[in-house]
């Protein structure tokens, strides 16, 4: 009896065992599961903060490109307008013997009247004007002077006081006030289409 008794035994364990390693390897099978899904959504986490994190390094080098673009565009914009002034400038400078029309005489008179009250002793004036500047200054020593293009240059105690009272003078005291006008024509014309 006792004999089936162990034989019994032997398969209900054996039963039990099967039954205990098919729970234990459904548990295993269902923990594997969990562990998948936990890294697949670990995996796609990373994948996502790695992907938020190119952009926003690439959103990064993005705007220091624009910040570096912007820079060089102000710079050249600047070198352009810099350039552009120079021009004026040299455009507006060659038009000044143009004052030098039949009311001249009374611009270099306006100009002489400017000056202090003193003996000069040289005056520097365009080789056209010599003429005018004796009427204005005869005691003095008129030098022809092709680099004044309108108006005088005078000196007095041996050159120690000088005065300039020339058109290039005013015109770089007009300056900072006729460029933007210059400047706005331009544009204007520009915008209206009107310079050739």
């Amino acid at each position: 009896m006792i004999v089936v008794s162990q034989d019994i035994l032997i398969q209900d364990l054996r039963r039990k065992s099967v039954a205990r390693i098919a729970e234990i390897r459904r548990m295993a099978e269902q923990r594997a599961v969990q562990l998948r899904e936990e890294k697949e959504r670990e995996l796609v986490e990373a994948r996502e903060h790695q992907v938020r994190g190119m952009k926003e390094v690439a959103a990064g080098i993005a705007d220091e490109i624009l910040r570096e673009a912007q820079v060089k565009a102000l710079q050249i914009d600047d070198a352009a307008r810099r350039q552009l002034e120079k021009r004026l400038y040299t455009f507006a400078e060659g038009q000044l013997d143009q004052v030098r029309g039949s009311d001249y005489g009374e611009i270099f008179g306006a100009m002489v009247a400017e000056l202090p009250p003193v003996a000069w002793e040289k005056v520097w004036v365009n080789p056209a004007d010599m003429k005018l500047a004796q009427g204005h200054f005869p005691e003095a020593e008129i030098i022809g002077d092709a680099g004044v293009v309108g108006g005088l240059e005078t000196s007095t105690d041996n050159g120690r006081f000088r005065v300039g009272s020339t058109l290039q003078k005013r015109l770089e005291k007009a300056w900072p006030f006729v460029l933007p006008l210059m400047i706005h024509q331009l544009e204007e014309g520009v915008d209206a289409g009107t310079i050739a």
